[in-house]
């Protein structure tokens, strides 16, 4: 398949057209955040302000390794490694000790009929480079990024605070991809941000 976060942007302008949304507020989170940054610089004057959480404007070898490792898991469609190794790379801390507590019972998780739509996606990712459009993002943009990241760093936050020109940055330094779910602050940060 050739859908790409350009493509899946589009997808949303087409939805956002069909709901009569003529401006609205975006928040991106992980491959969310790429497909926004597609979607703000394709039509600017429709996001009013923009939030890109743990994301890149470009795929990245950490991503990259761990995209393949669970390519790979697919295929094999072993669901249980799956949901461990990308429970380890996205939660940190209690949340995580939390989590592994279940790891004994992924065993009865249901296997989906195919991995298409996750293999669709993590290409997706793996393609991904918005770094050309960036400057077209007129939204006023807050990025949120997490010093402990495992599954794609935190470089790619600092790099769309100086590539978009309305950008401010705040790190999470002691957690990992999972921040908007493990941080008791996450919520508050982005309504303070939005209002």
């Amino acid at each position: 398949d050739t859908s790409g976060t350009k493509e899946m942007a589009q997808d949303v302008k087409s939805a956002m057209d069909y709901l009569g949304i003529k401006k609205t507020s975006v928040l991106g989170v992980s491959m969310g955040g790429m497909i926004a940054q597609h979607l703000a610089a394709l039509c600017p004057e429709r996001i009013d302000k923009l939030i890109l959480t743990v994301t890149i404007p470009k795929s990245n070898e950490m991503l990259n390794e761990n995209i393949l490792r669970w390519l790979e898991l697919s295929k094999r469609r072993d669901i249980k490694q799956l949901l461990i190794d990308t429970t380890e790379r996205t939660y940190t801390g209690k949340q995580l000790e939390q989590y592994r507590k279940f790891y004994p019972l992924l065993s009865l998780y249901p296997k989906p009929k195919d991995f298409r739509r996750f293999q669709i996606m993590a290409y997706a990712c793996m393609k991904h480079d918005s770094t050309s459009l960036l400057g077209q993002i007129q939204a006023k943009t807050l990025v949120i990024g997490a010093a402990q990241d495992q599954t794609l760093g935190v470089d790619g936050s600092k790099e769309l605070t100086s590539s978009i020109s309305n950008a401010t940055c705040y790190i999470y330094e002691n957690y990992g991809h999972g921040v908007y779910d493990e941080s008791h602050d996450f919520q508050k940060r982005v309504l303070d941000f939005l209002k």
